[in-house]
């Protein structure tokens, strides 16, 4: 496992830890749908790396300030990102 699974996983689970949305997604198990997290740990983000993308905008969604929100996102709870600039 990464880090982000060694910080993550299993603390809602074993622990009842807790804490506010923080604007994540998971894939609903039982639905397959795309749903957002009511929780940060109860599905955590287990993943290490991310690619994203930014469009030549500064302050709109998709835009680069909207870039330094998710990186921090995503940097939050030990993951790392790379970005796209070509688009």
């Amino acid at each position: 496992p990464n880090s982000p699974q060694w910080f993550n996983t299993g603390l809602h689970w074993a622990y009842g830890i807790d804490g506010p949305s923080q604007g994540h997604f998971y894939v609903d198990p039982f639905t397959g749908k795309l749903t957002k997290s009511k929780s940060a740990y109860e599905h955590p983000q287990p993943h290490a790396c991310f690619i994203q993308g930014v469009q030549d905008d500064l302050v709109n969604e998709g835009g680069i300030m909207d870039l330094w929100v998710r990186e921090a996102r995503l940097f939050k709870y030990g993951s790392g990102t790379g970005s796209n600039f070509s688009m």
